[in-house]
Parts: structure tokens; C-alpha cells; sequence
């Protein structure tokens, strides 16, 4: 009886690594189920990540679960440098605005993902958020986030020749030869 527990416990883990998910500590802060974008607007992406992660650097992405409300995904930020955030030792992480087009679908479902072109990894994604037209008029504005120290200003919607808005130099996550 004692077996089930445990691989429902450990299972999760199990299927995350198949699946190149990363296990360490990193949460998207914002936007989350709490914070959602505006579209038309400049909207922080904040996170924290672990040390030890092993991440050098990484590409930041914007996806929908459903095809029907968005195909392919929106590049944010290519070659993103891990980073030490300011003041807290041997916390990583950091915080940048993207700028969303007005004509971005609006709803719930979207996620935020940290990936590695080259390895082909998910390192972390947000939990779904939603992208509203406005913000609620009782909507508070969290504290406690990592300031956004660049802005990704996307253009157009997924298409398959779209640039990186925001092109950083952090070193190619690749193995050493």
C-alpha cells in the first residue's frame, strides 16, 4: 500500500526529466494566475532560479495551449545571461518588460518558457496567466519582483521567419569541447 504514495510522488519527477523539464527551483513570479500582461503595454516578466542550475544562458518564449488562439510560439529574449540579482547572494534571476502587440489574442492559458535552443531542454515555464485588454480596476500590483532590466518589443504575431526582439550575448549554452 505504501508503493502507490510514493510513485505519485515521485512519478511527477520521473516524467519531468523524460521530458528535459528542468527539477530545479526556478518560478516565474510575473506573470502568474494572480498577474496577468495587458496587451498593447509593457508588462514585467520576473523569475529566481537556484544556483547549481548548471544554465549559462537560455531563450524565453510566450505560448498558448491552444492553436486555435495563437500558432507557434513569440520569441522574447534569445541567449539570456544568468544572472546574480542585485544585493541577494547567491540568488539568480532577473526581470525583463515585453512589450505585447495590440492585436495579441486575449484570454487565459498562456505560458511563459525558459528553454535551451541548442539542447533543445525546457529549463522552467510559468504556471498559465492570462492577457487582458485592461487590468481589473481592483487589481494590485505586487512587490517584491526583480526590476526589468531590458525590453523585449514584439512586433507581429508567431511567424516563422520572426526575429528575436531582444538579442542578448550570454555564452552558448553548449557543452565545452
Amino acid at each position: 500500500m505504501l508503493l502507490f504514495p510514493l510513485l505519485a510522488l515521485f512519478l511527477p519527477l520521473v516524467l519531468a526529466q523524460g521530458l528535459g523539464v528542468s527539477t530545479s527551483y526556478w518560478p516565474v513570479l510575473s506573470p502568474s494566475p494572480t498577474v496577468p500582461w495587458v496587451r498593447g503595454q509593457k508588462n514585467l516578466l520576473s523569475w529566481r532560479v537556484a544556483g547549481g542550475t548548471g544554465v549559462q544562458a537560455f531563450e524565453i518564449e510566450l505560448h498558448h495551449w491552444s492553436r486555435k488562439v495563437m500558432q507557434g510560439a513569440l520569441k522574447i529574449a534569445y541567449r539570456y545571461p544568468m544572472d546574480a540579482l542585485p544585493g541577494r547572494y547567491g540568488n539568480l534571476g532577473g526581470g525583463i518588460e515585453v512589450e505585447l502587440p495590440s492585436d495579441i489574442p486575449t484570454g487565459e492559458g498562456f505560458i511563459v518558457s525558459f528553454t535551451s535552443y541548442y539542447h533543445g531542454k525546457v529549463y522552467a515555464i510559468s504556471e498559465p496567466f492570462a492577457i487582458l485588454d485592461q487590468l481589473p480596476s481592483n487589481y494590485t500590483t505586487p512587490t517584491g519582483l526583480a526590476s526589468a532590466t531590458y525590453t523585449a518589443t514584439i512586433t507581429s504575431m508567431p511567424n516563422p521567419t520572426q526575429q528575436w526582439p531582444l538579442m542578448l550575448k550570454g555564452p552558448e549554452d553548449k557543452p565545452s569541447s
